[in-house]
């Protein structure tokens, strides 16, 4: 059996589509949010061609075992992921049923956090120019693709193009 691609979701659920990033679609369900979750890439801003079969449930998987695992640490927004439970608001119940998140509606925090281990990728290049990345000084000398001694968090203010690099003691203050 081969798996297809979902690029969209609109066909597929009947509610109103509130938001639509590049990997996830956001429907209303009133007092909740839908999230569905694509095979769409994303990489630097763009979103490519072609999507990858299974990479959404792969996502949403992944998103839910951790938010499962961390909700006595901290609350979270997710109500449920059981595609049954939507009812007729579902019209492929068995295309979606590992693609969904249902949500409380919250305020949005945009911001992206990362956690780098290497100093690869933009975090080499701004180390490359100023020996720092996101406002961390790094030792002298490291090499490209090198292990941190400690990984580090590097967040970025998320806009709709583009993200503007924050240093990790703005967000605390924010």
């Amino acid at each position: 059996m081969t798996a297809t691609a979902i690029s969209t979701a609109v066909e597929l659920v009947d509610a109103p589509l509130l938001y639509k990033g590049k990997v996830r679609e956001l429907y209303d369900l009133g007092e909740h949010v839908l999230i569905v979750v694509t095979d769409r890439i994303s990489a630097f801003d763009y979103v490519l061609d072609p999507a990858v079969p299974e990479k959404g449930n792969v996502l949403n998987r992944l998103s839910a075992f951790w938010f499962e695992q961390t909700q006595d640490l901290m609350e979270n927004h997710v109500v449920h992921t059981d595609v049954e439970r939507l009812g007729s608001i579902i019209k492929d119940k068995e295309l979606l049923k590992d693609r969904i998140m249902v949500v409380h509606k919250a305020q949005r925090i945009d911001m992206e956090c990362v956690v780098r281990g290497y100093i690869t990728g933009g975090g080499w290049r701004q180390y490359e120019t100023s020996g720092e990345v996101n406002g961390i000084k790094l030792p002298a000398g490291m090499r490209k693709n090198q292990a941190f001694a400690e990984p580090i968090f590097t967040p970025a203010a998320k806009n709709d193009v583009g993200h503007e690099r924050i240093s990790p003691w703005s967000v605390c203050r924010s």
